[in-house]
């Protein structure tokens, strides 16, 4: 799409593998992606960049996920922006409260593929 500036996604996820697998994923279908694997530092970054849409882990060195999205979610200049919880934590509990925290959804690592997430992101974010 000439002359249209790329949706921009922010994966702050820890785990490196799965962080460059959507990297690579996003890239190719056309989206600008950075990735952060700390939540200090991710939160910080959506903050400064204002990213079309973050993907976010629970488990994080330094904040967690939930912490990250209450936060994110309290700001007026990033409380609409769409964060997709994707984790391995699969408790009914996390879930409830990531999605009450205003999470667009919130994805199991283990039970879900690539290209389900991706279908995620193209259902949250407007091409």
């Amino acid at each position: 799409m000439p002359g249209q500036k790329k949706k921009f996604i922010l994966i702050i996820e820890d785990e490196q593998t799965l962080a460059r697998s959507l990297t690579d994923k996003l890239t190719r279908s056309g989206y600008r992606v950075e990735s952060e694997i700390e939540g200090v530092r991710g939160l910080r970054k959506v903050v400064e960049t204002k990213p079309d849409l973050v993907i976010l882990d629970i488990i994080l060195p330094g904040l967690n996920g939930l912490k990250v999205l209450k936060s994110l979610k309290s700001k007026s200049c990033t409380k609409d922006i769409p964060v997709i919880l994707v984790s391995n934590v699969d408790d009914k509990e996390s879930q409830d409260e990531g999605m009450k925290l205003g999470a667009a959804n919130y994805l199991i690592k283990t039970s879900v593929s690539l290209a389900k997430i991706i279908q995620e992101i193209e259902r949250h974010i407007i091409r």
